[in-house]
């Protein structure tokens, strides 16, 4: 199994600060932003359904039985759990699958702009829970505050993955 980058296939224009925060979400997410490319051989096979190692998954690029060109049209891939499912039991030697695996941009791009936005607000105000001047004191709610509104998408979309359990 050979894994590799792929870093202009998501389409981003990334300065700086973007790239440094798309890095970031990637560690937090727990999963890989910008597509990677991976190849799996699986011997012995027996079944309709097969496994990839890595998820959610972009693209099949190719799949081969015993060396024959499988039409991926008459395959079912569930891209978020990484599974394909074949149009009938196969037994075979040998099993071979080219594929890219990462989160889908729609996902993730939200996030990211807005945390591009929170690293560029200036306001005194951002990350202010309370003031106090003399013996006034001012609250700020800080759940609807655009930090936290960040970190719960963050938590969700790391979620919607993380859940995925699979028995083998």
């Amino acid at each position: 199994m050979t894994e590799e980058n792929n870093p202009n296939e998501n389409g981003l224009n990334e300065n700086g600060l973007r790239k440094k925060l798309l890095q970031r979400l990637e560690v937090e997410v727990g999963l890989p932003l910008i597509p990677k490319s991976a190849k799996e051989l699986e011997r012995n096979f027996n079944g309709s359904e097969i496994l990839l190692s890595y998820f959610p998954v972009r693209e099949v690029k190719e799949l081969k039985i015993d060396g024959n060109v499988i039409d991926l049209e008459k395959v079912i891939l569930l891209e978020d759990e990484g599974t394909i499912h074949l149009p009938h039991d196969y037994s075979a030697d040998v099993v071979y699958v080219e594929y890219t695996y990462g989160l889908p941009p729609e996902s993730f791009l939200p996030i990211l702009d807005l945390m591009e936005e929170y690293e560029l607000d200036s306001d005194w105000k951002k990350d202010v829970s309370s003031v106090k001047e003399i013996n006034v004191s001012v609250s700020y709610d800080t759940s609807l505050s655009k930090g936290a509104t960040i970190q719960k998408m963050i938590a969700d979309l790391s979620n919607r993955y993380s859940c995925l359990v699979r028995m083998i």
